[in-house]
């Protein structure tokens, strides 16, 4: 029988391994009642070498591996006429790099009304409609709201200042906001209807009275949809986009002290405060896609559960040097409500979903705890094969004969005169020599693989060597003063697919799937096919696995 509606649910970083873990204990309803009324992958794998957001939704939307999706980490090194820059990246949301038909377009192509709400990769438009990249020029019945990409101003978090001051941010297209140096006593949304934007501001007292309290405001997004009536209601509705609460002011120390350093934990719940607002607009967000846009088939994503255990995924591990059992017991409620947001995100959908309907949860990958940060451009830089420029925070390329690329997804570049540097190429295999002997110590600590991407096609050509770390060991490329040190004790999702932290989630329920059925252990490839399969349409046409047979 053919679905009326499918929906699909993308929940940013819910690990199988966590969702099994806490399914009774955090008394997540909804998942319980799917996984009792449909069928359930007993993990879920994504194809290597990254498993970063957008290369894992490439994989399981249009079934194929990042060579043929030409999707290849969060970010990337930029290609400039064919040619990597040996330091320039770039974020890898790019539509316009897909080289596949992703699910959504399948589904178009049958004749669907599709809604994409901030899904990953549906910006920009032009390769679904203008350009007819997939065929055709579905703008008719597609519709996307997407506001991740249009940022317009960042988070800012300062003290708060009493009195009339003011102070202005300027915009990309140099028009100025004027907001108020004070911060106002409970949260406030500031609206600028114009651009189809606003900020959220928050006050949080300070960690000791003689303190000024701390003022923060969220990053300014314009609502986009390709249906000008639609954003504009969804503004109206909804208000201002929010969607990273303040994550990165709290990597910065503007929060206060984290509690991995001797902090009291005040600005862990300062973040999640503003988390909480994130997950709260984006359930609003869910319920106006389902009643406002009504479209037969619906692509949703949720994320709160990646922000938070970025922020502190190594702090519960019972293993991490940096975490005890009082800093597991602060933090462990803070997680289990970002899953009782994702489990009301579920329910908003099964609510709308009858037994001729399709419903879909699926994530992209898991998360696995960091302990320790290795820094290969330090070892570069103490080797003479890197020169850095302190103040710039930044290569001197025409001194730099190798580098560990900053967009920190694996790859060191040798800095050949064909991409503006120094090395001749009668001189690169010297380089790359080199190179081998200043890390090979590193092997069994902090690196568990050195690669020559030449000699792996799994590898995408976008450098000489790939690096693949010890678990629990993240890669950075920026110049510390300590070649390895210990980590933040977060969380994340690059490397070791495999391994059951990262072990992603799928859930189906609908016609045609049996109930209380497990799948065993599935690759991401094999979703997209299912999903076809299901709805009856054709899968999409670089789709290289079956279907899950049940």
């Amino acid at each position: 029988m053919k679905p009326r509606h499918i929906r699909i649910l993308s929940i940013d970083a819910l690990s199988y391994w966590m969702l099994e873990r806490y399914l009774e204990e955090w008394e997540l309803k909804n998942f319980q009642r799917l996984k009792r009324e449909g069928a359930f992958a007993e993990g879920m794998i994504a194809p290597g070498p990254d498993a970063t957001t957008p290369p894992a939704h490439a994989a399981l939307f249009c079934g194929c591996v990042s060579q043929e999706h030409g999707i290849y980490s969060f970010e990337e090194p930029v290609i400039e006429n064919g040619i990597i820059h040996p330091w320039k990246k770039k974020l890898g949301f790019d539509a316009t790099r897909l080289k596949a038909e992703p699910l959504w377009v399948s589904f178009l192509k049958s004749g669907r009304k599709v809604l994409l709400l901030h899904f990953p990769l549906s910006m920009p438009l032009e390769p679904y409609t203008s350009s007819a990249c997939f065929g055709q020029d579905f703008s008719e019945n597609m519709v996307v709201i997407e506001s991740f990409s249009q940022r317009l101003a960042p988070e800012f978090c300062r003290k708060h200042e009493q009195g009339n001051k003011t102070f202005t941010i300027t915009l990309p297209d140099n028009s100025r906001i004027v907001l108020p140096a004070s911060a106002p006593e409970k949260p406030e949304v500031q609206l600028f209807p114009s651009k189809l934007a606003g900020i959220l501001k928050m006050r949080f007292s300070p960690d000791t009275p003689e303190e000024p309290d701390f003022y923060f405001g969220t990053s300014i997004h314009k609502i986009f949809c390709n249906h000008e009536e639609l954003a504009q209601n969804y503004f109206d509705t909804l208000g201002p986009f929010i969607g990273g609460g303040a994550v990165y002011s709290y990597w910065k120390n503007r929060l206060g002290n984290m509690i991995s350093r001797d902090g009291s934990g005040k600005a862990e719940l300062r973040v999640f405060e503003t988390l909480e607002k994130v997950a709260e607009h984006f359930l609003r967000a869910i319920q106006f896609g389902i009643q406002k846009v009504q479209p037969e088939v619906g692509f949703y994503y949720f994320h709160i559960i990646d922000l938070a255990l970025h922020l502190w995924r190594g702090l519960i591990d019972p293993d991490c040097p940096g975490s005890s059992p009082e800093i597991r017991g602060f933090l462990l409620p803070l997680i289990r409500k970002t899953f009782v947001y994702a489990d009301q995100a579920l329910g908003l959908l099964m609510d709308a979903t009858d037994k001729n309907d399709l419903l879909a949860v699926v994530s992209d990958h898991g998360m696995s705890p960091i302990e320790k940060t290795f820094y290969p451009n330090q070892l570069f830089l103490e080797a003479g094969l890197l020169k850095w420029d302190s103040k710039k925070k930044e290569p001197v390329l025409d001194q730099t004969y190798a580098l560990y690329h900053q967009s920190n997804s694996g790859y060191i570049v040798i800095n050949t005169e064909a991409r503006g540097g120094i090395v001749k190429e009668e001189s690169k295999e010297i380089i790359i020599k080199k190179v081998y002997e200043v890390l090979s110590p590193f092997l069994g600590t902090a690196l568990e693989k050195i690669e020559m991407v030449s000699e792996h096609p799994e590898i995408p050509a976008l450098g000489e060597i790939y690096l693949t770390p010890r678990y629990k060991v993240s890669l950075m490329s920026k110049v510390e003063g300590e070649i390895m040190e210990p980590g933040h004790y977060g969380g994340q999702h690059h490397f070791w697919q495999e391994s059951e932290p990262m072990q992603a989630v799928l859930m189906l329920k609908g016609p045609g799937v049996p109930a209380g059925v497990g799948l065993g252990l599935r690759s991401h490839l094999e979703f997209a096919p299912t999903i076809a399969y299901l709805a009856e349409i054709p899968k999409p046409e670089k789709a290289r696995c079956a279907r899950i047979r049940f």
